[in-house]
């Protein structure tokens, strides 16, 4: 990612906190499968906002997974590294059979700021710290940068 991106805690930008250049930044979404979180997707990647990412929709076809059998997303938060793999880099919805999308109850505001993204506003579910996302999936607030993580109940 272009190293202007960078921000500290309060948005501020960060002057020289890294060489200048590309910043290579690893993206991981995480498919669920199993009984109680079939169809579960945790984050979505960048798509198409930097030249060097949006390579879901390529990598789950490589892992044999159909964008259509995901029908939830759980954002861990909404920067563009997790949020904006939800559309292709040329515009398409990636998931065309999305029922739900689970976000952090605080972050709401923020997905609404995405222009681009308002015809997945009505899919928007709030969730807070301890949620049910799935039949096996609850929400787990931890305060930070990614403030959301996923638990599996056995």
């Amino acid at each position: 990612m272009p190293t202007d991106l960078l921000r500290d805690s309060q948005n501020n930008p960060v002057p020289h906190a890294a060489p200048a250049g590309p910043l290579r930044l690893s993206v991981n979404c995480f498919a669920l499968a199993g009984p109680g979180v079939d169809g579960v997707l945790i984050d979505s990647g960048g798509g198409g906002w930097a030249s060097t990412v949006g390579r879901l929709e390529q990598t789950m076809a490589e892992a044999r997974i159909e964008p259509a059998s995901i029908t939830d997303l759980a954002l861990t938060h909404t920067h563009q590294d997790h949020v904006q793999g939800l559309l292709t880099p040329d515009g398409r919805v990636l998931f065309p059979n999305l029922r739900a999308i689970v976000i952090p109850e605080a972050a709401v505001k923020s997905f609404y700021t995405m222009a681009h993204l308002a015809r997945l506003r009505p899919l928007l579910k709030p969730i807070r710290n301890g949620d049910l996302v799935a039949e096996r999936l609850r929400a787990v607030a931890l305060p930070g940068a990614c403030s959301w993580s996923y638990r599996l109940r056995a």
